[in-house]
């Protein structure tokens, strides 16, 4: 019962911080009678909160400093590895999305975070750091201890990131990289792979915004039937390449989905 009291603690927290920031924004706003909808006020709260809740995570002892971000040996060979199996996933977790139709009740948001600086920053570097401190580091190392059978570890700390985005067109895609998040946190015990992984999937999702616009969606270039076989051809190398991952790295590899 302590864990699963830990594990909310860790929402509680993510999710509270921001209900905090964005109440005291508003007042100040109100007073100061600047719009709380705007841009910029949106993009200064994110950093805020996102700023807030390192600090109450190492600084209330929540998460150990050093364990936390220890000096990782960088293997370049998995990295690299790491990076093409996230490329690999980003058609078939964005394909799905689409395919799905769901309302994007943040679109307009997102669109201005991602041509705002402060917003950028948020999007590709802050919110990541966090978001993967919270799922990644903070869950996945309390059901870890738990005992809990990888595979659920990874489903409860993936299921939880995807909701906790609150809006319908992210959440599949949120949970489905998180479950690839969370097998490679639990292979690697390391938050800096992640974080850089995480990272690098939001960097592509600004980059394609800022070239293409937020108009333009896989389903026009490729219709339902092209997306749906561009799906299946990245999904097909993209699980190939990651069933060979643990013969290819085995020493790096504490624990397997078959283990107790």
């Amino acid at each position: 019962m302590r864990m699963w009291w830990r594990l909310l603690g860790l929402v509680v927290l993510f999710l509270g911080t921001q209900l905090l920031v964005s109440v005291f924004g508003t007042v100040v706003c109100s007073f100061l009678q600047i719009d709380p909808q705007g841009i910029d006020v949106l993009a200064t709260l994110l950093l805020l909160s996102n700023l807030l809740v390192a600090v109450f995570l190492f600084g209330c002892r929540i998460l150990p400093f050093k364990e936390t971000f220890r000096r990782y040996s960088w293997n370049m060979k998995e990295t690299a590895f790491l990076v093409g199996l996230t490329l690999l996933a980003i058609i078939p977790v964005n394909g799905l999305t689409e395919l799905l139709r769901l309302p994007d009740i943040m679109q307009t948001s997102f669109a201005g975070l991602m041509a705002n600086p402060l917003g950028i920053l948020n999007i590709v570097v802050l919110g990541p750091l966090v978001e993967e401190l919270i799922f990644r580091k903070g869950m996945l190392d309390i059901l870890r201890k738990g005992n809990y059978f990888p595979i659920w570890a990874i489903v409860i700390s993936s299921v939880t990131f995807g909701v906790i985005h609150g809006n319908p067109a992210q959440i599949p895609g949120a949970f489905l990289f998180g479950l690839l998040l969370g097998w490679i946190y639990w292979h690697t015990n390391s938050v800096w792979t992640v974080w850089l992984l995480h990272a690098l999937n939001n960097l592509i999702g600004v980059l394609t915004f800022t070239i293409w616009g937020e108009d333009q969606k896989l389903m026009d270039l490729f219709g339902p039937w092209g997306l749906g076989a561009l799906i299946l051809c990245f999904s097909v190398v993209f699980f190939g390449l990651a069933l060979s991952y643990r013969k290819a790295f085995k020493s790096k590899v504490p624990i397997s989905f078959s283990e107790e």
